[in-house]
């Protein structure tokens, strides 16, 4: 609150001194930040909740009406579908993870490889065109001749 009375607001922060109004600002942006932060939660947390409840009492008497009604009333089954996965199925998976990756950055750098050595064949051809050339009478000769 203010001296007098009043509720903070953006509006009369331009009323204190220059100092104030400055942590002040900060602090009510900090403040808003939280609170959208936990009403974010609390929107997700509800929408689970929500899901449980058709899960685990579905309208079974009623048939869908359409695909968006089964995607609506199925969905809701995808907070049951979690395995954890255990300490070993972990670690092979991320064996597979690694040699994948270094198959992949193998095969990028033999790509890089072959595009340089084209480059250089192209380059190389290009200044074997220029050295040569035609004389009048048809012959090839080197212009270092």
């Amino acid at each position: 609150m203010v001296d007098d009375g009043r509720m903070l607001n953006l509006k009369n922060l331009k009323e204190l001194s220059h100092n104030q109004g400055a942590i002040l600002a900060f602090a009510l942006r900090d403040w808003q930040k939280l609170i959208h932060h936990h009403l974010f939660r609390c929107r997700i947390e509800q929408q689970l909740k929500t899901d449980q409840g058709g899960a685990c009492m579905p309208d079974t008497r009623t048939p869908f009406q359409s695909t968006n009604d089964a995607c609506k009333r199925l969905i809701r089954y995808h907070v049951f579908n979690e395995q954890l996965l255990s300490q070993q199925d972990l670690e092979k998976a991320d064996e597979f993870f690694e040699a994948t990756a270094k198959h992949l950055l193998d095969k990028f750098r033999q790509m890089m490889n072959k595009y340089r050595y084209l480059l250089l064949m192209e380059s190389m051809v290009s200044c074997l065109i220029k050295l040569i050339c035609y004389n009048n009478v048809g012959h090839v000769s080197l212009l270092w001749h």
